[in-house]
């Protein structure tokens, strides 16, 4: 797809059609290939630190990660929350931290669409949208190779392309990534004696540098065009991540009251920790003789890691009737996430966990844009979301480590959940150019959602206190959520000069309810009372955008208020800490 029009203009898709980006009435800032090239851009953490109000943070558990536009965000530690700011890549919409750890790299441009967006990318957009495009096949022979070092983290990366014509019909493009991190925190954990339970020494939760990882992705890209009305492009993406727990990106900076370094529960103090921001851990693995009965444990005889594995396709159909244009997106993507991480962030370990989650992801979207000739333009469209997620927790609480003595179990829980959603949705839009020089639109976007979730300890050790308030094994608890949902949006924009966009606009956003997923299911949740309602946003904003200097610099402003209503947040349950 073309970034850049023949004058050198941003092209941006903000609303499902080419626009310039000083044309389109909506608050986005774009980065260019170029811009990502120069700052060596490899992942979408990296984005937020070239536009401003937007944070992207990876993390170990819950949705994998968190992503906030403006300070809008949802926690990212239940799995029965989908994020407030979705991610958008080359046609399908994932809500799932997870897609942080995919390789960011041969991307076309990147687009941060600000505040709601319903309109055009549906649910669980309410915060914005991060949309990559990826580069497509060229009509000539291409090839490419980039190698880097990075100093601080030792990482170095290696990425190649190869792009062209196959037929006169057909291109191709072939673009491979590979990329080995030794770390950029150190860990000072080591192997010893374990002062909070003496039969089970402490070991050190993987190598001296954290956190090591390894990638390798690939993308492969192909453009069929029969005739000029039509074309066909097919994108297939593969990436495999590893590295030594994702729970090692944590760092404890501030003490306990009294203490001058981290501590656990039992306020025992951690001696190679400290609580500065420093670029330095203390990080455990599971101690001896814990690995055999713990889920995941014997992965790397004890010590820590993650792997996320991540396949992402798309099918863009496209034809134009010069009058109107007509699209097909169909999405698919499978994640399957797994993790044995530290939550204690300390070297006794006294909160390991075991997480896991595969997702699978089907939808299909089709649209239309027209250019009738005329004052008046239409666009709509229908979008189908069939998603189904599974997933298990195994943890346990500081209690020491003598294993179960029916099953040999180090581990106290062992939790299922399972997360099936089916969505509808209708949208639609006029455009009124009522002069050369003003333009009014308005559509409004219904969503017909049904999600079901169910969760259940599969194991819950019978020595546990009962003052911890466990769920026993084997009862699962099922919530079903349907809800359905009108966001209408509408702008007044007004071009004084071909330079300058001064614009209004009110819109709304929507992101479904469903259920929590606790880390620990307490014997006194009920199938009613895991629900959550739908997360809501209303208000308006007035901005300007231009470019001056002969388009050298562009320049932007913005004023907003929204009400949001609903926002899915977590607060921890401290109950559990003190009881145990």
């Amino acid at each position: 797809m073309a970034v850049h029009s023949g004058s050198g203009d941003i092209i941006v898709t903000a609303r499902k059609r080419d626009e310039t980006l000083i044309d389109v009435p909506v608050a986005v800032s774009a980065l260019s290939s170029e811009t990502l090239t120069r700052y060596n851009v490899a992942d979408l953490n990296a984005v937020s630190s070239l536009i401003p109000n937007v944070t992207i943070v990876k993390a170990a558990s819950g949705t994998g990660a968190s992503m906030t536009i403006r300070g809008v965000g949802s926690t990212f530690n239940d799995f029965g929350i989908d994020q407030t700011v979705s991610i958008n890549i080359d046609g399908i919409q994932i809500s799932r931290g997870f897609i942080t750890n995919v390789a960011f790299f041969d991307v076309a441009q990147v687009e941060v669409l600000k505040g709601p967006q319903a309109l055009f990318f549906g649910k669980n957009s309410p915060g914005g949208v991060v949309s990559v495009r990826s580069r497509g096949a060229t009509s000539q022979f291409e090839a490419g190779l980039k190698v880097g070092y990075e100093f601080v983290a030792d990482e170095r990366y290696a990425e190649g392309y190869v792009s062209g014509p196959l037929s006169d019909t057909l291109g191709a493009r072939l673009a491979v990534r590979y990329a080995k991190m030794e770390g950029w925190l150190h860990n000072n954990a080591v192997d010893g004696p374990n002062p909070t339970d003496a039969s089970f020494p402490l070991r050190r939760g993987g190598d001296s540098r954290a956190v090591g990882s390894e990638t390798i992705t690939g993308r492969l890209t192909l453009d069929w065009k029969p005739s000029d009305r039509f074309n066909a492009e097919l994108k297939v993406l593969g990436n495999a991540y590893d590295d030594d727990g994702m729970g090692n990106i944590a760092q404890p900076v501030r003490c306990a009251d009294g203490y001058s370094l981290p501590t656990d529960t039992n306020l025992i103090s951690d001696p190679t920790g400290d609580c500065r921001a420093d670029n330095q851990i203390s990080s455990g693995g599971l101690p001896v003789g814990v690995e055999a009965g713990y889920p995941g444990g014997d992965r790397r005889n004890g010590k820590l890691w993650s792997t996320v594995d991540s396949v992402l396709t798309t099918l863009a159909l496209r034809y134009d009737m010069d009058a109107i244009r007509f699209e097909s997106v169909t999405g698919y993507s499978y994640g399957d996430f797994k993790t044995l991480s530290n939550y204690g962030y300390t070297s006794f370990t006294r909160f390991p966990g075991y997480v896991t989650e595969r997702s699978e992801l089907f939808t299909q979207e089709l649209r239309f844009n027209t250019d009738l000739g005329g004052p008046i333009n239409f666009a709509g469209g229908a979008y189908y979301e069939n998603s189904d997620r599974r997933g298990n927790i195994g943890t346990r609480f500081p209690l020491g480590y003598t294993p179960d003595p029916t099953n040999g179990n180090t581990n106290q829980t062992y939790r299922l959940h399972t997360i099936k959603n089916t969505a509808w949705s209708f949208f639609g839009q006029a455009i009124w150019n009522i002069t050369d020089r003003i333009e009014l639109a308005g559509g409004v976007r219904y969503t017909d959602e049904k999600k079901t979730t169910r969760q259940g300890n599969l194991y819950a050790d019978a020595r546990l206190p009962a003052s911890l308030n466990v769920m026993p094994q084997g009862i699962f608890l099922t919530n079903r959520f349907e809800d359905t949902n009108w966001s209408p949006e509408a702008t007044l924009s007004y071009k004084p000069t071909p330079d300058l966009n001064i614009y209004a606009a009110y819109k709304t956003g929507y992101k479904s309810g469903g259920a929590s997923i606790p880390t620990t299911i307490t014997a006194n949740l009920t199938d009613e009372s895991i629900g959550f309602g739908p997360e809501e946003s209303e208000g308006g904003e007035i901005g300007f955008k231009g470019r001056a200097l002969d388009g050298r610099m562009t320049f932007s402003s913005v004023l907003y208020k929204y009400k949001l209503k609903g926002l899915q947040l977590v607060m921890p349950e401290t109950a559990l800490l003190q009881k145990s």
